[in-house]
């Protein structure tokens, strides 16, 4: 890891409360906006539970609710958490992002996966069995 000298401002509103960070470095400039923990229902996670696969990566993921979180299971059976940042967004540690979306019908669809080396991968959710 390499260290490089910046500067971090704060930015206050006008009720003092802060929503937006500057780290000021010789790079450029990087801006970060607050992000407020988004809170859904059980029955709204619950709704995101299922299989899901990606042709392009011949991959198969399993989402399901546990103790009111939402967990990834890959297909060694590893179960990790993931962190709501909106709605139908959340968040493994490290970085990468399900985005989940609605079909047609107004039913979860599917997600896209992304992460520092993957953009938008595709995963779509498979049918339950009858």
């Amino acid at each position: 890891m390499k260290v490089t000298p910046g500067r971090v401002a704060f930015e206050r509103e006008s009720d003092g409360t802060v929503n937006r960070v500057t780290l000021h470095r010789a790079r450029g400039d990087l801006q970060g906006q607050r992000i407020v923990a988004a809170t859904t229902s059980p029955q709204s996670l619950n709704e995101l539970s299922g299989a899901y696969y990606s042709e392009e990566a011949d991959a198969q993921l399993r989402v399901e609710v546990l103790d009111g979180r939402l967990i990834v299971n890959n297909s060694s059976g590893f179960r990790t958490p993931l962190a709501q940042r909106s709605e139908k967004s959340f968040a493994l540690p490290g970085g990468a992002t399900f985005e989940f979306a609605r079909g047609s019908d107004g039913q979860i669809s599917g997600f896209a996966y992304s992460s520092s080396r993957v953009r938008g991968l595709q995963f779509v959710r498979r049918k339950q069995p009858a």
